[in-house]
């Protein structure tokens, strides 16, 4: 016979406290996000500070002081390009 247990959610939301409230708002973000009905924050850069591009390929990065203003970027593994032309961010 298999345990049954309750959603996590439930365990954590279940409990009192500050901490257990914090894990239980984390959740909610988090399962959110990853199912699609939040919005995922990017983290924002200056141009002068985007980390090396060859160890984060196929990430995104919010550029905060591209050429034209702020704009999504994303890692070929070789630079960090902007999502809205490809071109390498200047």
């Amino acid at each position: 016979m298999t345990a049954q247990f309750p959603p996590i959610k439930e365990v954590i939301a279940g409990q009192s406290g500050f901490a257990p409230n914090v894990w239980a708002r984390w959740f909610q973000f988090v399962s959110n996000a990853v199912n699609g009905r939040a919005p995922v924050q990017l983290q924002g850069f200056a141009k002068a500070d985007v980390p090396d591009p060859a160890r984060w390929e196929g990430s995104l990065i919010f550029v905060t002081d591209d050429v034209g203003g702020a704009v999504p970027a994303f890692s070929d593994g070789t630079n960090w390009r902007r999502v809205t032309d490809r071109a390498v961010i200047s």
